[in-house]
């Protein structure tokens, strides 16, 4: 079985996994393609509040670190990274009360549209993970957001977190006909590893998928 995910919003040891890599040459280019490429990747919303020195206000993490960890690690890096699981949250009202509902979903967020450019840029996925917690079911109207998620490409596509981190049922916010077209557009029809660990359980998890 699969290591638990590597959570970026909640790091244990991947920052001493990373320090190792930093020992000599040899050992970053042979380890790094172990490290991304052999852990599943977890990225979602941080709800913690975080605030600059010379700030007054403290403003939400959202998705501040996940885009901060892409632009650190670089394309070569995020090329590596084989298992990525996102879950798309919402801003809490209370975290931005000044925001009317519309402007505080995930479709919106600055951060996380530039994370699914570089994504799509450079990754190479194996399994994509994705997750939809949003306050209203993501829709054939948020086309700017769908066309960014679909630019990545992966050889098989679990519409849920990863399962480790979510409950055995899961309730996912997304219109029916735009799951399958999400799915339909971002499964490659030549897989890049023909050998896929999750081509069954990605199966399987697409199909079980109840709306309502």
């Amino acid at each position: 079985m699969k290591n638990p995910a590597i959570e970026i919003s909640r790091p244990r040891y991947f920052a001493r996994s990373a320090a190792l890599l930093r020992t000599c040459r040899q050992i970053y280019e042979e380890g790094r393609g172990i490290l991304y490429g052999e852990n599943v990747f977890h990225f979602d919303r941080d709800r913690n509040n975080r605030r600059k020195r010379w700030d007054c206000v403290s403003k939400e993490v959202g998705y501040k670190d996940f885009r901060r960890f892409l632009v650190t690690i670089g394309p070569q890096n995020i090329s590596k990274m084989r298992d990525v699981s996102i879950e798309f949250e919402d801003c809490h009202p209370s975290d931005m009360p000044f925001k009317s509902i519309e402007e505080r979903r995930y479709v919106h967020d600055g951060n996380l549209i530039e994370c699914l450019k570089m994504l799509g840029r450079n990754a190479e996925v194996r399994t994509l993970y994705i997750g939809f917690s949003g306050r209203r079911s993501l829709a054939s109207t948020d086309l700017r957001f769908l066309e960014h998620l679909c630019v990545i490409k992966a050889d098989n596509v679990v519409v849920q977190p990863y399962p480790r981190l979510s409950h055995t049922w899961y309730y996912s916010r997304i219109n029916h006909d735009v799951q399958v077209e999400i799915v339909k557009k971002i499964k490659r029809k030549t897989k890049l590893y023909p050998v896929a660990i999750e081509s069954m359980e990605s199966t399987t998890n697409s199909e079980r998928l109840t709306f309502r």
